[in-house]
């Protein structure tokens, strides 16, 4: 509350916002035996994106979808997700059509001032064919620290020269 009620007094007072972009996007690399029917996003405790698939494919045939973009104070901001996954089978793998897996997950990521980041939160399948079929579902998170912006820029892209970190939490 204290960020954003900086950041509403310099746009009132120098009519910029000076501060980070943070970029959020959720990625689908699962395999095909996981449908997503079910995601939800907070940023920093506030939520930003809840969808449920409603049958029509908008989740589950999603390769990638922007859940967040906008202004950020700088410093450590928290992402926390939660995505739920269904079995798809069909012949003698149908039985798991009555699967669920859900997972929990955070990660804490710098926004640094005057530079956007972006955090691709990716649902990917871990293991192999020995692996145990709950313990597939993951996720990634890929930060990339992009050039640094003026205030009257977008700053929708990335430079070549920008920064990039992986990790992975459950």
């Amino acid at each position: 509350s204290k960020a954003r009620l900086i950041q509403l007094q310099e746009v009132v007072l120098h009519g910029t916002i000076s501060g980070s972009k943070a970029k959020v996007i959720h990625r689908n690399e699962m395999g095909g035996s996981f449908k997503l029917h079910r995601a939800q996003y907070s940023l920093d405790g506030t939520p930003i994106f809840n969808r449920v698939d409603s049958g029509d494919g908008e989740l589950a045939d999603a390769q990638e979808l922007e859940i967040f973009n906008g202004t950020v104070a700088p410093g450590n901001h928290q992402v926390s997700v939660y995505l739920e996954y269904r079995g798809d089978g069909w012949g003698f793998f149908s039985y798991l059509n009555d699967y669920k897996f859900k997972i929990k997950s955070s990660y804490t990521f710098t926004a640094e001032e005057g530079r956007l980041t972006s955090v691709n939160v990716v649902g990917y399948e871990q293991g192999g064919i020995t692996t145990a079929l709950t313990e597939r579902p993951a996720i990634r998170y890929d930060i990339e620290s992009g050039r640094a912006f003026r205030k009257d820029q977008a700053a929708d892209e990335f430079d070549d020269g920008g920064e990039s970190e992986s990790g992975s939490e459950q």
